[in-house]
């Protein structure tokens, strides 16, 4: 029996501020959106909890965090599992992970002249205004890596290693998980035909183990497209602008109906 959920992911997991998203409790300022003050609220409105009500999962921690990367997702997904075990068994665990965009990646960053260290994400059409930053040095890496380093074979072929990084991780705990993309449409999994081209740069042993992954542990329907484009609004002329999806993320709504399709899911998900 399923003792805890823990999910993972970025605004799409975590929550988000927006006109029509509701996630902030009245009277609170926008940066508490991730706040301890405002976790009563924001939580029981997205997908882990709700899916937690109907796999009656009492416990379940959401670590996602608008803006994160997938490296992020790695990193804290490890950390918070390795700490999991201290007090669940494998099999009392269970893991959801959305990910999020492999364009964004982060870079160990320390500003001249300061001496905390943290992680810096970066991705270029979220971040230009490192164009005109006023930290020298991290403009002139910003563009140096965007003209020289930033491309999707790159990236793409990162989403690969990180999912099948994460995948042996869980499978080596024997922790029961699942996988799927919130917004990124990955071509194994028959979304469309985006990158496939890309397939051929990549070594023929880690090809063969992820499209085994996709197969086994990975949802074949994004979370975008499921409440874009299989539930419209019927009132709505725009399907991009209905009572599931508003201000480029799910709604509350979105949120449950993500809920109940994981659910059925975990209905038969296998970890082979």
């Amino acid at each position: 029996m399923k003792k805890i959920l823990y999910s993972e992911g970025c605004s799409w997991t975590g929550g988000h501020l927006g006109d029509n998203s509701n996630m902030l409790k009245p009277g609170l300022e926008d940066s508490l959106l991730m706040s301890k003050e405002n976790e009563s609220y924001r939580l029981p409105k997205l997908w882990p909890h709700k899916l937690g009500k109907l796999l009656n999962i009492e416990n379940v921690h959401n670590a996602g965090e608008p803006g994160s990367s997938n490296d992020g997702v790695v990193r804290r997904t490890v950390e918070n599992v390795l700490g999991l075990l201290k007090n669940y068994s494998p099999d009392e665990i269970l893991v959801v992970v959305g990910w999020t965009s492999p364009e964004r990646k982060d870079f160990f960053y320390r500003e001249t002249g300061e001496t905390d260290s943290h992680w810096l994400t970066l991705q270029p059409a979220q971040n230009m205004e490192f164009y005109n930053s006023d930290a020298k040095d991290l403009k002139h890496f910003f563009k140096t890596y965007v003209r020289c380093f930033w491309h999707p074979e790159e990236f793409f072929h990162r989403y690969v290693r990180q999912n099948l990084y994460l995948h042996y991780f869980l499978k080596s705990h024997n922790i029961e998980h699942l996988f799927y993309s919130s917004f990124y449409e990955n071509p194994d999994v028959g979304i469309d035909d985006m990158g496939k081209e890309m397939y051929d740069l990549i070594p023929p042993n880690t090809l063969e183990n992820f499209h085994g992954l996709c197969k086994t542990s990975y949802k074949d329907l994004t979370f975008r497209n499921y409440v874009q484009e299989v539930h419209i609004d019927e009132n709505s002329n725009n399907k991009h602008q209905n009572k599931f999806f508003a201000d480029h993320h799910p709604t509350e709504l979105g949120h449950r109906l993500w809920s109940e399709e994981l659910a059925r899911d975990l209905d038969y998900i296998k970890n082979e």
